[in-house]
């Protein structure tokens, strides 16, 4: 199927970050960098590449670099590809195709500009592929990037990489020495994509991966994450499949501990070493956990049953962000060391101890033990009011206005007439309701989004598919105009107030059916 390009001036605006990430037509991903002026920019390129489709089916495409074409420049490009696995190149430009004998790949091909190649190639030959567009700023890339980004509505969760990483180093920067870090990705990285951020944190060297359920854990390993990764809520049920993926399981219960036992003497998967484990102990959560008086049982257990060793034991604190619960936060960790102390000597074995969580790391230093387990502050929101402003926000929730319309005094505005006009009053329509992920609690006034950094009151009821904003008061406001639901300047945790719920909800709620763009420098 032949495509010819629409021109989008909105969409084909240069981006302000160099790297970009994205579903693409026919069930492939897109990787776009429209600043690919050098090699050191094809090699960054090349390297987010195959950091994020490891196990994928990978097609490059490529510009001339910036400059006059020189035989020698194509011939590093040509090593610089040769180095990875690759499926399908394609070069554009004249460089290229001047210098196309320094490239032996089986599926190429070469094409003096951006028009050739979409008269020529097939775009459903790219599908599932995870397809690298990476062209000089003089290249007309951009109309490429259009040609292959899925097309959906144009609500969108950005989504800074590179915020992700500051965030990272400012935790680490907190860590005692040799602290091993666990980096929570449960519930799709909280929002976030879940394959995507795994594959990030492994390149930037976390030591473990954390996930809820057992097919979060194969999600990964299928995108090519080695990690290794615990499974907070096993399932007896997934108890084979985490076998055979090697995921480590989170025991809390005598009756979880025996079912998994008796399925790894079933399994057909052979292991040298036994496998490992993590005990779950309850210092006061009263969720999850083996209670102290359980533990001299736990312990006859673990020594009768040589197919599992103990690799970690855990807990959960259930105030660390409020100074005011400091004394119960202080009880839970001392229990816990208790707790773990017992076991250590009973076993015989020394094994990894962690309980803090992303507010706790920084609030109480001298229980970081050998692991902590970093969740919703790597993605930018944290309870530790001292370590907030160091934090970037990753997630950036954006709409746009499809329609403006002026109404007369009287007149209504939504499902059951909930929004009633006193004046005459400009309202804009926004294409994101609440199968997107926007909370109903946050219409009839009660928030705002910005358009051009100003506040537009969200009026009326929310609906499905759409909200109405009251633009009244607002200057230089036009239909197509961009509308910020949440990010820098309008946070999660304001949202989250107004909702009286926590940001986990608001970022946890953004639906899948919205379009996720990975940035990054």
């Amino acid at each position: 199927m032949k495509f010819k390009a629409r021109q989008n001036s909105k969409l084909l605006d240069m981006r302000e970050n160099a790297m970009e990430m994205k579903s693409g037509i026919y069930g492939s991903t897109l990787v776009s960098n429209l600043k690919c002026e050098d090699l050191s920019d094809i090699r960054k390129s090349m390297n987010f590449l195959l950091q994020q489709g490891k196990n994928a089916r990978k097609t490059v495409i490529l510009s001339d670099p910036a400059g006059k074409p020189k035989p020698q420049l194509y011939e590093e490009i040509a090593n610089i590809l040769q180095q990875n696995i690759i499926e399908r190149f394609i070069g554009i430009g004249p460089g290229f195709c001047e210098n196309r004998e320094q490239f032996k790949y089986q599926n190429q091909a070469f094409y003096k500009n951006v028009s050739k190649f979409l008269e020529n190639e097939d775009l459903l030959s790219f599908e599932e592929h995870f397809i690298l567009v990476a062209g000089s700023s003089k290249s007309n890339f951009q109309k490429l990037d259009y040609v292959f980004q899925e097309k959906t509505h144009e609500t969108i969760l950005n989504i800074s990489l590179d915020n992700l990483i500051h965030n990272l180093n400012v935790y680490r920067s907190v860590l005692k020495p040799n602290v091993k870090l666990m980096v929570m990705v449960k519930a799709a990285a909280y929002g976030s994509g879940i394959t995507q951020i795994g594959n990030l944190l492994q390149a930037n060297d976390v030591d473990y991966l954390g996930v809820a359920y057992p097919d979060e854990g194969i999600n990964l390993r299928l995108a090519g994450v080695e990690l290794p990764i615990m499974v907070l809520s096993p399932e007896q049920s997934g108890y084979e499949a985490m076998i055979r993926f090697n995921l480590e399981p989170e025991i809390y219960n005598l009756r979880g501990f025996r079912a998994f036992t008796e399925k790894l003497k079933k399994s057909a998967s052979e292991f040298e070493n036994p496998y490992p484990i993590h005990i779950k102990v309850d210092t006061g959560m009263n969720r999850l956990g083996f209670e102290e008086h359980q533990i001299d049982e736990l312990i006859e257990q673990l020594r009768s049953e040589p197919s599992v060793r103990v690799t970690s034991v855990m807990s959960h604190l259930a105030v660390s962000e409020d100074p005011n619960e400091n004394d119960f936060t202080l009880g839970q960790i001392e229990k816990f060391e208790r707790i773990a102390q017992k076991l250590e000597k009973e076993l015989g074995y020394s094994f990894q101890k962690h309980i803090l969580n992303s507010s706790g790391i920084s609030r109480f230093p001298d229980a970081q033990f050998d692991m902590v387990r970093l969740g919703l502050g790597i993605y930018g929101v944290t309870g530790d009011k001292e370590l907030q402003p160091k934090l970037k926000h990753i997630s950036s929730l954006r709409s746009e206005i499809v329609q403006i319309r002026e109404i007369e005094a009287g007149e209504t505005v939504g499902y059951g007439r909930a929004e009633k006009a006193s004046k005459k009053m400009r309202i804009a329509t926004v294409s994101i309701g609440y199968a997107d992920g926007l909370d109903r609690r946050l219409g009839n006034r009660k928030a705002h989004m910005l358009i051009n950094n100003q506040p537009a009151p969200i009026i009326g009821n929310i609906c499905m598919d759409m909200c109405m904003l009251d633009i009244t008061d607002l200057t230089d406001v036009k239909e197509g105009d961009e509308v910020i639901v949440f990010g820098q300047n309008q946070t999660v945790q304001q949202l989250a107030k107004i909702m009286e719920t926590i940001p986990y909800e608001v970022l946890t709620s953004v639906s899948g059916r919205v379009k996720r763009v990975y940035l990054q420098e």
